[in-house]
């Protein structure tokens, strides 16, 4: 009998144990292509304890490298509340020489071609949720935050390349328990909150192209940064890097500009603004040198094509409803934090040529701005996901009066969610068309960008 009761007892326990253990760990896996300075990097995130294989065109499956290994990293100061936790491994290879695709299980990924014929821009995707503003975005309704939607649609163009302009994360702060809008989401600076954020949204996007990103003020150290460096930053994995210490967070927060080719004519500049691209720039801060060498770099890249394209997160100026209006003033150029240091250098020209347009993010509308003086046409593309700019006017639209206080000669603006595709129209890449759409891929504006000018109908 007393055998009987001990074999029961050892036969619950085992049933006790199976029940609380039976749940399996769910293989993740998300491969995606980042454009990097002369170079692809076909990148894993996994929660496996290795690294996935990839197979290029038929050679054997070559094993990735691990880039960065889990971790769980402490706050960097007490308000951030909670750890960075990384529970994945981040695995890469740089795409070999000759190679046409490359595979990690099922998932095929083909290099762009060398002449670029469309490109999809994005920008501004993240759900806003930040108590210091006491703003909560509804990160559950795809409708209030359509980043899903807008990215399904954006693949659905089938572009060679796909442009983020920065910001790729917003959830900074826990939504409170009475917000059914946002209740659950994951927050801080761990992978939850970045998976939650962009990986799971973009992943049909993720897995159609090769992407550029522009780093934002989201993603600089005291904010994102450490998640940038870990899935998104092109160079070499460096601790110093790595955001994880604040006191190396003047080696994290800076990035070298670099060209993406986009044919035999034309390239994309990428210009990481994110330090300090808000504020104005003066000599007395440790950053302006730093920039200052960055933007002679800039030039000297910019001699190796005809049709330049230079992107940075924040836009050189930004039209925006005046703060204090009167009869001649009710729109205003705002200055952003490389205005006056690149008046300083090129006068009203800012970017000298042969830069013909830029294009950026930070603020969350479309405008597209031709210049009447010798300056690169502008393109602010900040409308991909997180919350809108609130104006208070249905549209921005200047009058011919306006237009000439302001020194434009064209100008377009959109308000609403949406995103952008270019399109060559020429052999060569000077010739390009951007059509702006909304969240169901509708066709809103088209405008098309030669020389230094961007007109839209």
């Amino acid at each position: 009998m007393k055998k009987l009761i001990l074999f029961g007892v050892l036969l619950g326990s085992f049933f006790s144990l199976n029940f609380v253990y039976s749940a399996p760990i769910t293989e993740y896996l998300q491969p995606y292509l980042v454009v990097g300075d002369n170079q692809f990097i076909l990148r894993a995130i996994s929660n496996s304890s290795t690294c996935p294989s990839v197979q290029w065109d038929s050679q054997p499956p070559e094993i990735m490298k691990v880039r960065v290994n889990e971790g769980k990293i402490p706050a960097r100061n007490k308000s951030e509340l909670i750890d960075a936790d990384f529970p994945i491994l981040t695995c890469e290879l740089v795409w070999p020489k000759g190679v046409k695709e490359g595979k990690i299980n099922q998932q095929v990924f083909k290099l762009p071609p060398s002449e670029i014929k469309k490109i999809v821009v994005v920008g501004d995707t993240g759900c806003r949720l930040k108590a210091a503003e006491k703003f909560y975005q509804d990160c559950n309704d795809q409708v209030k935050w359509p980043l899903a939607k807008v990215m399904a649609q954006a693949a659905m163009k089938n572009p060679d390349l796909v442009i983020h302009v920065g910001d790729l994360h917003y959830r900074e702060s826990p939504c409170p328990e009475s917000l059914g809008g946002c209740k659950d989401s994951p927050w801080g600076y761990g992978y939850d909150a970045w998976k939650a954020d962009f990986f799971d949204p973009a992943k049909p996007l993720l897995e159609k192209a090769a992407w550029v990103y522009v780093r934002g003020n989201h993603e600089v150290c005291s904010r994102a940064g450490q998640g940038w460096h870990r899935f998104i930053d092109t160079n070499s994995w460096d601790e110093k890097r790595s955001c994880n210490n604040p006191a190396n967070d003047g080696h994290g927060d800076y990035s070298e500009p670099f060209s993406v080719s986009l044919g035999k004519a034309a390239q994309f500049i990428v210009f990481d603004s994110s330090k300090n691209g808000a504020k104005q720039i003066t000599e007395k801060d440790e950053s302006f040198l730093i920039y200052l060498n960055q933007f002679k770099k800039i030039e000297q890249l910019a001699v190796n094509k005809r049709f330049n394209i230079f992107g940075s997160h924040h836009p050189l100026n930004i039209l925006l409803p005046a703060k204090k209006k009167d009869s001649e003033s009710e729109y205003q150029l705002y200055p952003t934090g490389f205005t006056n240091l690149l008046a300083s250098l090129n006068g009203e020209e800012l970017l000298k040529s042969p830069i013909n347009l830029t294009i950026h993010g930070h603020n969350h509308i479309f405008e597209a701005i031709t210049y009447e003086m010798n300056r690169p046409a502008e393109i602010v593309s900040g409308n991909s996901g997180s919350s809108l700019e609130e104006l208070n006017i249905p549209e921005i639209a200047l009058s011919e009066v306006q237009k000439k206080l302001l020194k434009i000669k064209e100008f377009a603006s959109y308000q609403n969610f949406g995103f952008g595709t270019l399109e060559r129209q020429d052999d060569n890449g000077e010739q390009w068309l951007f059509t702006e759409f909304d969240i169901n891929g509708k066709s809103l504006l088209k405008c098309n960008v030669s020389g230094r000018t961007v007109i839209c109908k």
